[in-house]
């Protein structure tokens, strides 16, 4: 009687998902399509990919809505505070001023 080898058994590389880079515009963006291929199919997501996603949400939401010359300060307790530039308004000469002040002084006494 013949000894007979077990048959050695290949495995295949299935994809388990489907990532589409249509739409990749920085690293950022490579990171958050994985996850949102992940989250589709049913597995489970990284912290790291969920802090990636978080920070960016941020980012966006905060760039719509300080757009144009106004800036913003997010604080550690996570509050935005808005910054709004103040137009700067030329002061006239110093002579002029002491002058103009010098005058006042006399009109009242």
């Amino acid at each position: 009687m013949k000894a007979t080898k077990p048959k050695k058994r290949v495995k295949k590389n299935k994809p388990e998902f489907v990532v589409d880079f249509s739409n990749v515009t920085c690293p950022e963006d490579v990171i958050i399509a994985t996850m949102f291929a992940k989250v589709n199919q049913g597995k489970t997501i990284t912290a790291e990919e969920l802090d990636t996603l978080i920070t960016k949400v941020v980012e966006i939401t905060v760039g719509e809505i300080f757009s144009g010359a106004n800036a913003a300060v997010i604080n550690k307790d996570g509050s935005i505070e808005r910054l709004t530039a103040v137009p700067y308004t030329e002061k006239k000469n110093i002579f002029k001023r002491f002058w103009n002040w010098v005058k006042r002084l006399f009109k009242k006494g």
